[in-house]
């Protein structure tokens, strides 16, 4: 073979391989295609297992997404729109609306709940106009009585009792009830079988809630330390969580239950104590304010600065009245008048002759502004030289003729 026909042997060879090389690379991106054809993309595969899940949900009862009307009272709720989304609650009546209020955050069911609590009357017009706006086309509202009770419904079938309540209470304070409220039909007697054995803190609690002369009973029959530890705790009381008040409303409930029939709250307890130590005997009174004294002779003085107060001279007969009264000159007496109510006015001036009566109108009326503090003083120095003739048997100061057996 001359050098031509090796050249041309060499050529053919080559494109040959060329060739089988093209068609092998063809049938591997031939096959390619055909893979990818057959296999689902990923958003094919997305939406096939998001439907299957769907369909697992509503098959095993799980929550599904809000609905389109839902969505649109999202969006009221979003701009502050309660007061609509309230009516629209109330037209639907409390079954559906307590499912609605399922997907609403805390605050928006506390702000929505509210606003049921104040809606009043609903026209016919408005009714259909939100119905149509939430999507509830040709559906006859079911009937839209309004007010706390209402609301209290609708969170009672969506939360609970007990949560609704806590709502509730939050949102419309005028709905709570006032703690231990339910003694208040109980006798003395059968209240302290039910306060057996309890602590000084828990009874301390509980009697500046109950009416004062109930109190100052079941005060006389504790034990003397006990009575001693529960004034104490009384006089220096101002604030009482309110989870710890439902626990032992709780605990007494149940103890009425079983042993039969025999509801952050702040505190006054020093007025509490005050207003309890009126209903006591005089000398049981004494014998308290000077043993708290031992102990704190400031909160003494205090808590009998609010048990001695210029309304004792309601409890003065009007013969020591007028002889007390002409103790003190007209300036002295409108001093002690001065900003006091029509009551206490009334009161002292008409102990007062006609004359003097006069006198005494004027001198308020020359008196001008005064500082505060120099009217409580001479107020308090009335109220103290009271209290002394009292002590010294000169007058009597009735505050125990209230109470009748």
């Amino acid at each position: 073979m001359n050098e031509a026909d090796r050249g041309i042997a060499a050529y053919k060879a080559t494109a040959d391989k060329l060739k089988k090389k093209r068609k092998k690379k063809a049938a591997v991106e031939e096959e390619a295609v055909t893979v990818q054809v057959n296999r689902p993309n990923d958003t094919d595969a997305m939406a096939k297992d998001k439907a299957k899940r769907g369909s697992r949900e509503a098959e095993s009862g799980e929550k599904a997404g809000p609905s389109s009307t839902e969505k649109l009272l999202r969006k009221e709720t979003d701009n502050k729109g309660y007061r609509k989304v309230a009516k629209f609650l109330l037209l639907l009546g409390k079954e559906e609306a307590a499912k609605i209020l399922k997907h609403f955050d805390p605050s928006e069911v506390e702000e929505i709940s509210l606003e049921v609590a104040r809606t009043g009357k609903i026209d016919n017009a408005e009714a259909q106009a939100l119905l149509a706006e939430f999507g509830v086309v040709g559906e006859k509202s079911k009937g839209f009585k309004a007010g706390s009770e209402t609301a209290k419904s609708m969170l009672t079938a969506a939360f609970g009792e007990s949560r609704a309540k806590r709502i509730l209470t939050r949102v419309v304070p005028e709905t709570r009830e006032k703690p231990f409220g339910f003694l208040g039909e109980i006798d003395p007697d059968q209240i302290l079988l039910l306060l057996k054995n309890e602590s000084a803190p828990t009874i301390s609690i509980i009697l500046p809630y109950l009416p004062p002369q109930k109190a100052s009973k079941v005060l006389q029959s504790l034990s003397p330390d006990l009575q001693r530890q529960v004034i104490r705790r009384i006089a220096k009381m101002k604030k009482v969580d309110p989870d710890v008040i439902v626990r032992i409303e709780g605990v007494l409930k149940e103890r009425i239950r079983t042993q039969g029939r025999v509801i952050t709250e702040e505190i006054d307890g020093r007025r509490a104590l005050a207003d309890i130590l009126k209903y006591l005997e005089y000398s049981q009174e004494e014998k308290i304010l000077d043993d708290l004294a031992s102990s704190d002779p400031e909160l003494s003085q205090d808590v009998k600065d609010r048990l001695f107060t210029i309304e004792l001279v309601f409890d003065i007969d009007d013969a020591d009245l007028q002889a007390i009264l002409r103790d003190y000159d007209d300036e002295e007496i409108a001093v002690i008048l001065k900003a006091k109510d029509e009551r206490i006015q009334q009161r002292i001036l008409s102990n007062l002759s006609s004359r003097r009566q006069l006198m005494v109108r004027e001198e308020i009326l020359s008196l001008g502004k005064m500082r505060k503090s120099d009217v409580d003083s001479a107020t308090k120095d009335f109220v103290d030289y009271l209290v002394e003739l009292d002590d010294q048997r000169k007058i009597t100061i009735h505050r125990n003729d209230k109470i009748v057996d």
